[in-house]
């Protein structure tokens, strides 16, 4: 289930000016076959300020057309100091600060350890007896705060408990909160929340700590502890008939006091051994079997990856496999280098490969800078 903007909310952190450039166009596109004027308009005023310092004379000539539209009068552009008027440069819808995975028939299933897929299945279960807690005069589980490194799988796991329990998810686009005037961000993210609590959802604040940082910094002007507020108001608030999920990397760099208000802490931790070579198997797809011989092999070269770095690999080999015709081993070196016996210890690969019938003890030799001698002792 691939992300893509929604309404406006847009993810805006590509890997470069022209990949930016021909997403931003594809999201005009879009808006405008909607026949959405009013996110069209919004959209146009947040690329004025996303190339303000990148491209000038792209953002100079967009600003001018928003100057010229009929809606000149109330530019989304406008600003007004003087009366500190955030009507004028906050998003005056509150989905315009979303963008929203849409559904696919099948959505995997992530990778999860033991302990954190009971945890998940158990804010599940709560959601889907909340009736029968409600009799009982108490609520389920609705806030959770997803602590790990990324690409180890915690926002597949939010689309995926989404996913079960038949809700839309949304995602926070931080691009669209953070302000540079005062008291914006905080007002942003106020209304995006309050957006969100109007129908049953599973909404992601994803990197958290980039929004809601301690409270101790003497540098700021009270703009850090406003938005800290506004948080904790809502976590307050926020209706149990949805779920809401904070994600961060950093879970130092928060505010202890939005911790306390969360129902449930899960940690997402980097992949062990046996998640590894789970996580082999599920991305191999339909080629576990032309591989099957090469899962001890693959789990040495990527332990230590995350689910995602994993996923890539793979993705890589099989890829480098169908196009150059090229044996399963071919594939792995193709595509992982051929000095990976360099990288992790020599000799171990070595006695995996000595295992494997389809490769002679003098290209093992070659492979792994192992003496034949050597090899002969390893030989089944």
């Amino acid at each position: 289930m691939d992300s893509i903007s929604f309404c406006g909310g847009v993810l805006m952190s590509e890997p470069d000016d022209g990949d930016a450039i021909r997403t931003d166009i594809v999201q005009l596109a879009r808006l405008s076959l909607a026949a959405s004027e009013e996110d069209i308009r919004l959209y146009v005023a947040r690329l004025v300020r996303k190339y303000r310092a990148i491209n000038p004379d792209l953002s100079l000539s967009l600003n001018q057309l928003l100057k010229k539209s009929p809606e000149n009068q109330r530019s989304i552009l406008r600003e007004d100091q003087e009366t500190n008027d955030l009507s004028s440069i906050t998003m005056k819808r509150g989905e315009g600060f979303f963008f929203q995975p849409q559904p696919d028939e099948v959505l995997q299933k992530p990778i999860l350890s033991e302990p954190l897929e009971r945890q998940l299945q158990q804010v599940i279960r709560e959601y889907q007896s909340a009736e029968k807690l409600r009799l009982a005069g108490l609520e389920p589980s609705s806030t959770l705060v997803f602590v790990g490194l990324p690409g180890i799988g915690k926002t597949l796991s939010a689309r995926w408990l989404a996913n079960q329990l038949n809700l839309p998810v949304y995602i926070l686009d931080l691009a669209a909160i953070m302000g540079s005037y005062l008291g914006q961000t905080g007002a942003n993210l106020k209304n995006a929340l309050a957006f969100a609590k109007e129908k049953p959802c599973v909404l992601l604040l994803d990197e958290i700590d980039a929004l809601v940082k301690k409270r101790n910094d003497d540098s700021d002007i009270g703009e850090v502890k406003r938005i800290v507020t506004v948080m904790l108001q809502e976590i307050d608030l926020w209706p149990s008939r949805s779920i809401l999920i904070a994600a961060t990397n950093h879970p130092e760099l928060v505010d202890p006091a939005l911790w306390r208000r969360f129902d449930h802490i899960l940690e997402f931790d980097p992949p062990t051994k046996e998640l590894t070579r789970k996580a082999i198997i599920s991305f191999l797809g339909d080629s576990y079997d032309t591989f099957a011989n090469y899962l001890d092999i693959l789990e040495l070269l990527l332990e230590g990856l995350t689910f995602s770095d994993i996923e890539r690999q793979i993705t890589r080999i099989r890829r480098l496999m169908i196009i150059e015709g090229t044996d399963p081993w071919g594939a792995i070196i193709g595509s992982l280098g051929r000095d990976i016996a360099t990288k992790k210890n020599r000799v171990e690969i070595a006695k995996l490969l000595m295992k494997n019938r389809d490769i002679s003890q003098h290209k093992i030799s070659e492979l792994t800078g192992v003496s034949r001698d050597t090899l002969r002792k390893f030989k089944p």
